[in-house]
């Protein structure tokens, strides 16, 4: 066991290994908790390759229905299900979606020794932190379309691998093929973000220099923005075959008529409705509004700004009752920008480049990296916020986080770990697989101890209290559900409207929707209702609720139950009926 401590690369695989595994747990529980118990859910725009993989006996191994890619994972998943014999897609996919969130959690855990090395165990805490706390990476890394590890791994193989580019010949060209291979990967699942990645890979390297003390080149990182370019040129004239052989001339020029939609190439107004939604709701943007309402096409720049400004006002992080916006990281990028300016001046002055220029330069090009598919692709981001954040998280975030902790141990003298530390850092971290099974066995027991008293006849009525003042199902059309699983399936869903008032006068309450037995939705009282106070002053504040779900079946009302449930299991029917 001694050798095993002793040995520094033992040490830092478990310790990755170990930093995947903690972070995959605590998006598990996230995941499960965004999804609110909804059945089929998945990460977004799943729906497209469960299609792919529902057809894989009806279509040629090649075949596509969306053809703004290759669908290389949709072509990967329908042949293992074909070659598994599986007979169940939507547990097949569920399966899925579940490596790939794995795999995701691995493609961050690939930088975790070299951050462990260079930063200390509070940089790699630091990166935890941060991926654990973001809906951008627990969302998405259960996502099935958009393959999110393909997305992370240019920056982290980069981060880890990117001495090799001052190792000598064989090194670099081995480092340089695996990165163009990485990019084809990503290229044949999806081109979103193309142009940040291969910058972020070029980041990954200038932080990489950190360590092999040969200092930046140049060359090198032309060289890694030539791998990354023949990967996607690959990756894109296998696309070019694919329509082809699909749809002949009509398919190739389709993948070009997209490309000028999402760049703006085409001509076209665009969309603003979604943009001008969030103006709403923001205040104070009427004159903006009118604009862009009644000449959309004339006021392009206006529309490119409005759209581009947006993003730095969303949430990148929530952690307890705290949230960070993008526009914080990206400040700081901005400063680590100023930062490399200072350094290159001191530098010319005869002084030492300090050891936190590489990251600070590498928060600068992430922030590079996310500004270029922003213009590149403006009209691509004017429609899609709840899906672009990516573009800033992965870089911006992770890297400007780590180029500030790098400064403020250089600017304070700070050493964080040394070799003693090893004993205590497993012993930390082993704090949160336990934290997480502490928490999944307690939520164990509060359900079986709920059932237990409704079971005994003595669900405790007088403690809870509500009304239910909206109950609507709506048939959707086949196929149009939001949940991926079901909709990649063409499964009919009805849409759960429930709305009205509750409470429990001893223990925190929430709604729980089930639909022929089966729970489907939970959530906590967040509405404040004055008439409900009047009549009440000992409650709550928040009392109101309003809820909208959709399920992959076809029902009445008759099949809806709504439930007021509180902490203690004391629980009212709000449905009950005669």
């Amino acid at each position: 066991m001694e050798k095993l401590w002793l040995n520094v690369k033992a040490f830092e695989v478990a310790f990755s290994l170990f930093f995947a595994c903690a972070l995959y747990a605590v998006w598990s529980i996230q995941f499960g908790t965004a999804a609110g118990g909804v059945v089929g859910g998945a990460g977004s725009d799943s729906f497209i390759i469960v299609d792919r993989i529902n057809h894989t006996s009806h279509w040629a191994w090649y075949y596509q229905s969306y053809l703004s890619q290759v669908g290389g994972q949709g072509v990967l998943l329908a042949g293992l299900f074909k070659l598994l014999n599986a007979l169940d897609v939507a547990y097949f996919a569920l399966l899925s979606s579940n490596v790939f969130a794995l795999l995701t959690a691995l493609s961050v855990s690939v930088a975790v020794p070299f951050i462990y090395r260079n930063v200390g165990f509070f940089g790699v805490l630091l990166v935890f932190v941060l991926f654990a706390s973001s809906r951008w990476m627990y969302s998405f890394a259960y996502s099935l379309y958009w393959v999110l590890f393909t997305l992370i791994l240019p920056l982290t193989y980069s981060i880890a691998c990117g001495g090799m580019m001052g190792a000598g010949r064989r090194p670099r060209h081995l480092f340089l093929l695996g990165l163009a291979f990485i990019v084809f990967l990503k290229s044949i699942c999806g081109y979103e973000y193309i142009t940040t990645l291969t910058i972020l890979a070029c980041a990954g390297y200038v932080v990489s220099t950190v360590q092999s003390k040969q200092g930046i080149c140049l060359r090198s990182m032309i060289w890694i923005f030539a791998a990354c370019l023949a990967g996607f040129s690959v990756a894109f004239l296998l696309h070019l075959v694919q329509l082809y052989a699909i749809h002949g001339w009509d398919g190739v020029h389709h993948i070009f008529g997209r490309i000028l939609m999402h760049s703006g190439g085409d001509g076209a107004a665009g969309r603003a409705d979604i943009l001008l939604g969030r103006l709403q709701l923001e205040g104070g943007m009427q004159a903006a509004i009118d604009k862009l309402s009644t000449d959309l096409q004339g006021h392009q720049l206006l529309f490119f700004w409005l759209s581009f400004v947006q993003y730095f006002s969303i949430d990148a992080l929530s952690l307890f009752s705290v949230k960070l916006s993008f526009g914080v990281f990206s400040i700081l990028s901005g400063l680590a920008a100023l930062r490399c300016v200072y350094v290159l001046i001191k530098r010319g002055a005869g002084q030492a480049i300090p050891v936190d220029y590489p990251w600070a330069l590498a928060a600068f090009l992430a922030l590079l990296a996310a500004l270029s598919w922003q213009v590149l692709a403006w009209k691509h981001m004017t429609i899609h916020y709840h899906l672009n954040g990516l573009v800033f998280f992965v870089g911006i975030v992770p890297l400007s986080s780590l180029w500030l902790l790098m400064f403020i141990k250089q600017a304070f003298g700070c050493s964080w770990v040394g070799p003693d530390v090893r004993y205590v850092l497993f012993a930390l971290l082993a704090i949160v697989p336990s934290a997480l099974l502490i928490g999944q066995q307690w939520a164990h027991v509060e359900a079986q101890a709920r059932q237990l008293q409704f079971l005994a006849g003595n669900p405790g009525v007088e403690f809870v209290k509500g009304r239910l003042d909206k109950l609507e199902v709506q048939a959707m059309p086949r196929g149009m559900t939001g949940i991926e699983i079901p909709r990649g399936l063409g499964l009919a869903s009805t849409r759960i409207v429930v709305g009205g008032w509750a409470f429990s006068s001893v223990a925190p309450a929430e709604i729980e929707v089930k639909v022929k037995g089966v729970m489907v939705k939970r959530l906590v009282p967040d509405g404040h209702r004055a008439d409900v106070a009047r009549i009440y002053p000992e409650g709550p504040v928040n009392t109101g609720y309003m809820l909208s779900t959709v399920v992959p079946s076809d029902i009445d009302l008759q099949d809806v139950e709504v439930w007021v449930v509180d902490a203690l299991g004391n629980r009212l029917e709000l449905t009950k009926r005669g």
